[in-house]
């Protein structure tokens, strides 16, 4: 029958225990309580804009998520199974604990440029980036509470967590995605001597300080209306001219106008607006289609184009003829 005697209880005792006694303590770590403090909260933008029935972009906007490992990683994590990973592949990899806050990334870089404030809703977004169009629908709602799968991946590190509690210790209700910002351990140390053996019991309490992330999901679907869909012709009036070579040098040096129509300006259709498509314009204006002599400036090969940007600093487009052989 095993006897267990209170180390303070018992101290008389302990001084006819042999010494071999003390050199084979056991420790048994008891974790009696976890507590989850959300010190810190704040809100996600999932964005997706739709442009006449096809996705054009989706994108991700926080000015108040801490950016860390930790906090980014729970995002990432919880978002895995949502519109199969779209959201979760765009969630940026954090080396060591930045300390800083926000994210702002968009699955299109030509648009990351108009990312600001605005970009709680997808709504204001898809309007940013494209103009003369048309909402047809707009939604806006919170994934915890609206997706079960996500919701269950919110709390998937705290599971055996026994209370959920503010700053000022009161319980609180989960409604959004929970990081790990750090995590302390309050021990209350006892021994006891079994059979002969010191054993030393530490009843353990992990306090672990969280930030709640609030994940909102908004959508957008546009409609071109008088919008140009012409390749090159940024400014929307329907024509490709020197304005629209300027528009997209101004949007190069990120000076940025609300009617810039990006999806016009990605020439040559590898995602970045650059010096390439500045150049692809100018080959429109020119009716160059290449060097195939087919444009439909009927200038075919007997003049070569030049992009000038004189002391008014607006770019300018001439074209020197070579002439012809008799």
């Amino acid at each position: 029958m095993k006897k267990l005697l209170t180390l303070f209880a018992f101290p008389a005792l302990l001084c006819l225990m042999p010494l071999t006694a003390w050199t084979q303590t056991q420790t048994v770590v008891n974790v009696v309580k976890r507590m989850a403090h959300i010190v810190r909260t704040s809100t996600l933008y999932v964005g997706e804009v739709v442009l006449d029935g096809q996705q054009s972009f989706c994108y991700l906007y926080s000015d108040d998520i801490t950016y860390s490992t930790t906090v980014l990683g729970a995002v990432k994590y919880s978002l895995s199974d949502f519109k199969d990973g779209a959201y979760s592949a765009l969630v940026p990899s954090v080396v060591g604990d930045m300390g800083d806050f926000g994210v702002a990334v968009c699955s299109n870089s030509a648009y990351e440029s108009f990312m600001n404030a605005d970009w709680t809703s997808a709504e204001n977004a898809g309007q940013a980036c494209f103009s003369n169009v048309t909402v047809t629908s707009a939604s806006s709602e919170n994934l915890y509470e609206t997706n079960p799968d996500f919701a269950a991946k919110c709390i998937g590190d705290f599971d055996d967590v026994d209370n959920f509690v503010d700053e000022a210790g009161e319980s609180v209700a989960i409604n959004g995605v929970l990081g790990k910002l750090s995590a302390t351990n309050t021990d209350i140390v006892t021994y006891t001597v079994i059979d002969g053996k010191l054993v030393k019991h530490i009843d353990r309490t992990v306090d672990y300080t969280c930030e709640s992330v609030t994940v909102i999901y908004t959508k957008v679907e546009l409609a071109s209306g008088s919008a140009s869909s012409v390749m090159g012709d940024v400014n929307g009036d329907g024509d490709v001219s020197v304005n629209d070579v300027a528009m997209i040098v101004n949007h190069i040096l990120g000076v940025n106008d609300n009617n810039f129509i990006a999806a016009n300006a990605d020439i040559n259709g590898d995602g970045e607006i650059d010096i390439n498509d500045v150049m692809g314009t100018v080959s429109i204006i020119l009716g160059d289609d290449g060097g195939n002599g087919n444009g439909n400036g009927g200038i075919g090969d007997t003049s070569q184009a030049y992009l000038t940007c004189p002391d008014d600093h607006h770019p300018h487009v001439s074209r020197v003829s070579r002439g012809r052989g008799n």
